[in-house]
């Protein structure tokens, strides 16, 4: 059995180096029985080339694995960039001006779906949820500190870019 060069393995079908690396195990599975039941005399060397051939076989087919993995990764990834350049991602007080509203949006359904109170509670004042809520007090609050530190920092950005720009760049 002469050796064979990766190259030429490199060559064959992801089927036919299948069905090699089943081939070169039968085969070194053979050899090990010869051996054990003491009908090889010679030959030892056989053992060496069947592994060689075997680890190369393996290697062309995890190589090709690596290459289709490679592949499915970048897909992925362009899928990602495509999905982010569509949807640009929100900025701090976007975020802050939807949790409002789907806050909202939620106390209304909420007084929508109740059933009538009675007249003692129609003629109480009307209290906000921050009023009534420490914790949605508190997170209005935090909503309107975020709110001033963005401002703040893009103020500050734009002032840095237009310092280092010396003013050229128009916004």
């Amino acid at each position: 059995m002469p050796l064979t060069k990766a190259k030429e393995l490199r060559d064959l079908s992801a089927e036919d180096i299948t069905t090699e690396i089943a081939k070169a195990k039968r085969d070194l599975f053979d050899l090990r029985f010869k051996k054990a039941t003491r009908q090889m005399e010679t030959g030892f060397h056989e053992f060496k080339q069947l592994r060689r051939r075997l680890a190369q076989l393996m290697t062309v087919e995890r190589e090709r694995s690596i290459e289709e993995e490679k592949k499915v990764a970048a897909e992925k990834l362009v899928a990602r960039a495509r999905e982010a350049a569509e949807n640009p991602p929100k900025t701090a007080e976007e975020k802050l001006q939807a949790k409002a509203a789907k806050r909202k949006a939620k106390a209304k359904a909420v007084a929508d779906a109740a059933p009538a109170e009675t007249e003692a509670a129609e003629t109480a004042p009307a209290e906000t949820e921050a009023e009534t809520n420490p914790i949605a007090e508190f997170a209005d609050a935090i909503g309107a500190t975020v709110a001033a530190a963005a401002a703040t920092v893009t103020g500050a950005a734009a002032a840095v870019a237009e310092a280092v720009t010396g003013g050229s760049e128009e916004e």
